[in-house]
């Protein structure tokens, strides 16, 4: 027997070891392990006390010092198990600025993106925040006075952090300084450089140690933190060869809150580094004071922009007279582009990420060298253009506006009084972008025709907007769209009450006011206009069993039933009423007394009870699901509870018998 459990045990271990051999030489120092339960992973593999910190947002978990076993024991569930999504290893960041002292004598870089122009639209919103992840930064440099916000340090891998208090000096290295400067230096006070934001609030995140190192876990959590600090522009000047999934994790969960993240593309003359590589970061590279990209600046398809870079008057982190030095980088470059998205984002505060990114590389100088093309490896998509950005031009050329027609919401049978929502969703096919207070929904047939039907929804029209702007224009619902991307126009009408029965064609078509009107395909709608006496029927579909239930018990009611009639009914008209007799109240209590807040009760009057769907359109099935509890005092017995639907203020409809016989035991 104990030849046996040797043989098995060599083969056990022969398994072990035939495995993929990454994973176990990357935790020899420092790891970090993602899996969908990193909780439960970490209590069955036993590395409780190797865990350095756990980022909860992304499940992923930094550890180090693994011995034998528990190192067989990851490998097991990495390799034949599906409990482990990746092991990577926590690698090492570095700054990007390379520091010389070359002979320039003002802040020629402001002049060349338009700084000063754009200036005299917006400079900036006080309460805005921007986070630079880098070395820290000094808030009590001159020209940084009462500008630095508090932030955190997340450093050494998870094993220190701490917070940063406002208006101290958390630089170390003499680099976050540098970059808060070109984005937020005090401006107008007589001293020093101009930033491009003069009102913004700097907040330090601390990745980088003395050692002038940071891990993968450390810039992970320091985006994450900026995200769930509410902080919309993040900067990182960092860069690293390593296709890091838990990096690329963090940035797609700030993006998913709406962050601008700008990154620096790498100071190589090689393909862009990371994370500026990922597709949710803006990558920039460097050029000079002639629009030429600079030689060591990285490039690549996934290359964004270009801006200012080289022999940059910058902030030093010294308490000397020597407070400012000149510097050259993608590190700098990438702190003009986050400043820009600043400006843009403190002009329209809600504007989406993607509409801040849209508008910095449509208004980009297309320099020479790009040789007039759009885009290029070594240029991106060009180089920053603060004023044109702050003050996009719409094109004022009719052939420059054109569209597809994609999708639109169904034909509506309605009754008098009652609302529906109509949805057209187009693509912009033309070369002009597209602004939500020049390209608009208007009515034709006749051009600029006047409906007969009200222009909202007239049951409720503060929970609904219209969306119309003019008796015959319709406004989209983006900001703006550039060429390739898709438009949703969503608006309300009613019926009148003294609209007489029979289909009304409702025709439209776009148009970009004071330039032209666009193709017309015909789009249109049908609207089916009914009798309110014979627009409301329906049939049952299903429902849940009989319960039964102790006093001071909750039970949740289900009802299925088909919309046979010809009108759309809608949450706030169609509602579920107690029957027999009509308005009864209930003798059971209306909600789940052991739980209420966790199970709505859905009664929105004491004999009525709201549909789970906003409109039920006629052929489409409504649901009612409600709760009730036995009163603490109810006698033991059987109970017939009574339903029957209803419109409000229109009509009783059929009388099924709807009923659940409740036993109280």
């Amino acid at each position: 027997m104990k030849k046996y459990i040797v043989l098995l045990s060599i083969f056990l271990i022969a398994i072990m070891f035939s495995i993929n051999f990454s994973f176990a030489s990357s935790i020899d120092e420092s790891v970090l392990i993602k899996s969908n339960n990193i909780n439960e992973l970490i209590n069955k593999t036993g590395i409780n006390n190797n865990v350095i910190n756990i980022i909860a947002e992304i499940n992923v978990a930094a550890v180090k010092d693994l011995d034998f076993w528990q190192k067989t024991k990851l490998k097991y569930y990495k390799n034949f198990t599906n409990r482990i999504d990746y092991t990577v290893p926590n690698h090492i960041y570095k700054p990007m600025m390379s520091v010389n002292d070359t002979q320039f004598s003002n802040q020629w870089a402001l002049q060349k993106i338009k700084a000063p122009s754009a200036w005299d639209i917006s400079t900036g919103n006080s309460n805005q925040k921007i986070a630079v992840i880098d070395t820290g930064v000094n808030g009590l440099h001159q020209d940084l006075l009462g500008k630095v916000d508090a932030g955190y340090a997340f450093l050494d891998g998870g094993s220190t952090q701490y917070p940063i208090l406002a208006n101290t000096d958390s630089d170390e290295l003499d680099h976050g300084t540098g970059i808060a400067g070109v984005i937020a230096a005090v401006t107008n006070n007589a001293k020093g450089i101009a930033g491009i934001n003069w009102q913004a609030q700097i907040v330090p995140i601390k990745i980088f140690s003395s050692s002038s190192q940071a891990y993968s876990n450390d810039l992970a959590r320091a985006i994450i933190w900026a995200a769930n600090n509410n902080i919309k522009i993040i900067n990182m000047s960092i860069g690293g060869d390593n296709n890091d999934p838990v990096i690329n994790d963090a940035v797609n969960y700030a993006y998913n809150l709406n962050c601008v993240i700008i990154g620096s593309s790498g100071n190589n003359n090689s393909r862009v580094e990371y994370p500026a590589k990922y597709s949710k970061v803006i990558a920039v590279g460097t050029t000079n004071n002639n629009d030429v990209r600079s030689d060591y600046s990285n490039y690549g398809e996934e290359l964004d922009l270009v801006a200012p870079g080289d022999n940059i008057l910058l902030l030093k982190d010294s308490a000397l007279n020597n407070e400012y030095e000149y510097a050259s980088g993608t590190s700098v470059s990438g702190a003009f582009v986050s400043g820009l998205a600043s400006l843009l984002l403190a002009q329209h505060p809600n504007y989406s990420n993607l509409e801040i990114e849209s508008l910095i590389k449509l208004y980009a100088d297309k320099v020479p060298s790009m040789n007039g093309q759009n885009f290029t490896n070594y240029y991106g998509y060009g180089r920053i253009n603060a004023y044109k950005s702050l003050t996009p031009i719409t094109s004022i050329n009719p052939a420059d506006y054109h569209y597809q027609w994609l999708g639109q919401s169904s034909f509506p049978t309605i009754s008098a009084g009652q609302a529906y929502n109509f949805t057209l969703n187009v693509k912009n096919t033309g070369s002009a972008t597209w602004y939500k207070n020049s390209v608009n929904l208007g009515t034709s047939k006749d051009l600029d025709r006047i409906s007969p039907f009200l222009r909202e929804d007239s049951q409720n029209p503060t929970n609904h907007p219209s969306n119309w702007i003019t008796p015959n224009r319709i406004q989209m619902q983006q900001e703006l769209v550039v060429p390739g991307e898709t438009a949703t126009f969503s608006f309300w009408i009613s019926a009148p009450v003294d609209i007489k029965p029979g289909i009304y064609k409702e025709y439209f078509r776009l148009v970009a006011d004071g330039i032209t009107w666009m193709e017309d395909y015909g789009i249109y709608w049908d609207v089916i206009v009914v009798k309110i006496t014979d627009s409301y029927h329906y049939s049952i579909t299903s429902q849940n069993n009989f319960p039964t239930l102790l006093a001071g018990q909750g039970y949740n009611f289900s009802l299925d039933v088909k919309n046979t009639g010809n009108s759309t009914w809608d949450k706030s008209t169609v509602h579920l009423g107690t029957s027999n007799n009509l308005d009864r109240i209930p003798i059971f209590l209306r909600e789940d007394s052991t739980n209420p807040f966790a199970h709505p009760s859905n009664w929105v009057t004491p004999n009525r009870i709201q549909m789970q769907q906003e409109l039920v359109a006629p052929g489409e099935t409504a649901t009612f699901s409600f709760w009730m509890s036995a009163p603490a005092d109810i006698k033991p017995g059987s109970y017939k509870e009574y339903f029957r639907l209803v419109a409000e203020g229109i009509t009783w409809m059929e009388d099924y018998g709807i009923y659940w016989e409740i036993t109280v035991n």
